[in-house]
């Protein structure tokens, strides 16, 4: 079984959070930032829209939320 590059995976969430009607959060070099979500050794995207975040080891692309477009603080 074929595991994806870092590269690949960036994508994979990147498209998948779109689709969903997120704005991911983007890292220094404009990519969307994978360790937005970090707390205790777990990390993740996160949308800078409504917040939403997760563990991308924990969670799948496929159970991401639809975007609320709403700013949560």
């Amino acid at each position: 079984m074929k595991r994806n590059t870092y590269e690949e995976v960036k994508n994979i969430w990147k498209k998948a959070m779109t689709k969903k009607g997120h704005t991911p959060q983007l890292d220094e070099d404009g990519e969307i930032d994978l360790f937005a979500y970090s707390p205790d050794g777990h990390n993740g995207p996160r949308c800078t829209t409504c917040k939403w975040s997760c563990c991308r080891h924990c969670e799948s692309v496929e159970n991401i939320p639809k975007c609320t477009g709403k700013k949560e603080y």
